[in-house]
């Protein structure tokens, strides 16, 4: 089987969202993510709205990661400039950065089991 995602189109811009400060990743607001990837145009605000395939974000920072200012924070595909904004400022918004040397407690990847 092809991995189908390989023949995808590329965006024509890949832009940075950046840390505007050092320190610590302290707490990713995920919806505020999934609402500035649907800025860029990975998702629909209504039913008519457009769907670009080649839009979307990387999130290159984790729960807990020492950042430095500048240091980038995701990766922004995106076709339409215009989008770049609103996407930044919903992700400005979804990102706490502490001050450096603050202790944050990585969450676990598995948060329960269901067994039989």
């Amino acid at each position: 089987k092809q991995d189908s995602w390989l023949h995808m189109r590329k965006a024509r811009h890949v832009e940075t969202f950046v840390a505007d400060q050092d320190g610590v990743v302290a707490g990713i607001d995920c919806e505020g993510v999934g609402i500035a990837a649907m800025k860029l145009g990975a998702g629909r605000e209504n039913k008519d709205s457009h769907l670009d395939l080649a839009a979307g974000l990387i999130v290159k920072a984790r729960l807990g990661d020492a950042v430095k200012k500048g240091q980038t924070l995701c990766d922004l595909h995106l076709d339409d400039p215009n989008r770049l904004e609103p996407a930044r400022k919903e992700l400005a918004k979804a990102f706490r950065i502490a001050p450096p040397g603050t202790r944050v407690e990585p969450r676990p990847n598995i948060h329960d089991r269901i067994t039989s």
